[in-house]
């Protein structure tokens, strides 16, 4: 319970200083080109790691025999899918 709290209450100061970062009161965008670039950059290679993780994590054989688990039988489908998002967000850091 209070490492939730503290995740929700760490997300929340986390986006808060994002979103002072480019906002503007007229609703339009602010910032230099290359601030934005380096941003989406940093977030890609985040979502890159989290989905490389994940793909790693659902290779373990945890639950692989019992069938009750939803990693039972689409295993190797769920690893694909990670590693595909996983690639195309380093590929996104890349070409940024």
């Amino acid at each position: 319970m209070q490492w939730t709290v503290f995740c929700i209450l760490a997300t929340h100061g986390i986006c808060l200083q994002a979103g002072n970062k480019f906002e503007t009161i007229g609703g339009g965008v602010s910032g230099s080109t290359p601030l934005k670039l380096e941003s989406l950059s940093l977030m890609a290679t985040g979502f890159g790691v989290l989905f490389l993780v994940c793909g790693l994590l659902s290779l373990l054989p945890l639950g692989h025999e019992n069938a009750l688990t939803l990693n039972h039988a689409n295993w190797k489908l769920s690893a694909g899918v990670f590693f595909v998002f996983s690639f195309l967000c380093f590929l996104v850091t890349i070409l940024v």
